[in-house]
């Protein structure tokens, strides 16, 4: 290895996300990032394909025999088979969320035995507590910077919204209204109250704000 080499491995190029985008890598692999996330890779990212994720970021990793791609994030590491996958760090509550929607990969968390995931799996790590759980998911993928619902009941959807922009949305609506189910899709970089707005139409509510709380309602 010469000393130009050497340099490039000793320096990192680092990205925050002012708002939600899309950042591609050097290997051309996709990194949709939410506002306020930030991720680090090596300038030799060819030869090292490692990302250190800081908040929220759904990967779209492209296949490099001979070179893993890794991403680390808080007390784990994810090594990636070539795949789409989501992740989201909650600093507040310690606890990681992986959601694996195409391929395969292997998450290590820290002092503790590697798990495989395959498609529409989710790994909810609680990184105080060392507590990892594994659940299927259904009813949303991704495809093309969009996710996509089908037939997503109202409770889990406002949960998956929540999870998605760090957001505090409450429902007011009737046992019989919670029962409602959404079916449409979500582009990355749309804004929260565009969602909720999109949300409200489709099932016919309507949304409020209240002392810094956003309110669904019939």
């Amino acid at each position: 290895m010469n000393s130009k080499e050497k340099n490039l491995q000793d320096e990192y190029v680092k990205i925050v996300a002012v708002e939600n985008g899309l950042h591609i890598l050097p290997d051309s692999s996709k990194v949709w990032m939410k506002k306020g996330s930030s991720i680090r890779y090596n300038k030799a990212f060819n030869e090292q394909r490692n990302v250190w994720l800081s908040g929220n970021s759904l990967f779209e990793v492209t296949t490099q025999k001979g070179h893993p791609f890794r991403v680390y994030i808080e007390k784990a590491m994810i090594e990636v088979k070539g795949t789409c996958f989501d992740i989201h760090q909650d600093s507040k509550m310690k606890k990681s969320e992986i959601i694996l929607y195409k391929g395969r990969i292997n998450f290590t968390p820290e002092n503790k035995e590697v798990i495989e995931m395959f498609p529409h799996q989710k790994i909810v790590y609680r990184t105080e507590e060392g507590e990892i759980s594994k659940e299927n998911i259904k009813n949303i993928d991704w495809e093309n910077g969009k996710f996509y619902f089908k037939e997503l009941p109202l409770i889990q959807l406002i949960g998956t919204i929540n999870n998605m922009y760090n957001s505090h949305i409450r429902l007011d609506v009737d046992s019989q209204q919670i029962k409602s189910a959404f079916t449409g899709n979500i582009r990355y970089e749309e804004s929260l109250k565009e969602v909720l707005q999109k949300i409200c139409y489709s099932l016919d509510m309507r949304l409020r704000e209240q002392e810094n709380e956003l309110i669904i309602y019939k």
